[in-house]
């Protein structure tokens, strides 16, 4: 597991941090199954993580739960580093973090709106191939019996996580 402290701007630092060693692992384990997964800011890291990597480093799977990066976020250099999807979690019930406070102090990446995890992200800009590798999950109330209310942390929830979750990454 890769630990990188994240703060409210873009962590540069941390994003080349998890971009060297993205390209270390799969250096050493060529053929090795490589999911990245993040949250909140996070998922900032991983996308800023992944516009830095070699052309021919790939990933095999990106999960991001409550993004809080901006829904214009340019994914084309995370599309074009993974080879199966990139799963987006969010919800419109994520007020607080992802509407009020990034509309009012930003996103990670420096923009003022309601963040990717509380709407989704804008696929518009992306060509149809690239666009395929991306599938958003906007909330749904049946998985509050498995503990995520739709809030900033519901996604982290264990049996949302272990039912939810889990299964995409076996594919």
């Amino acid at each position: 597991m890769i630990d990188v402290d994240v703060g409210i701007k873009p962590c540069h630092g941390a994003e080349q941090k998890l971009a060297s060693q993205v390209i270390q692992w799969r250096q050493a384990h060529p053929d090795g199954k490589l999911i990245l997964l993040g949250h909140s800011a996070g998922c900032g890291v991983i996308l800023g993580a992944m516009a830095r990597l070699d052309p021919y480093v790939h990933v095999d799977h990106v999960v991001l739960l409550a993004p809080s990066v901006s829904p214009s976020y340019n994914l084309q250099a995370a599309a074009e580093h993974v080879d199966h999807l990139i799963d987006v979690f969010h919800s419109d019930r994520d007020t607080l973090w992802l509407q009020w406070r990034t509309g009012n102090f930003g996103t990670y990446d420096n923009i003022k709106t309601t963040a990717a995890g509380n709407v989704g992200f804008d696929l518009r800009t992306l060509d149809e191939p690239l666009r395929e590798r991306i599938s958003q999950h906007p909330y749904n109330p049946d998985w509050q019996r498995l503990g995520n209310d739709g809030g900033h942390s519901g996604s982290l929830a264990r049996e949302f996580v272990a039912n939810i979750i889990a299964p995409l990454l076996k594919t």
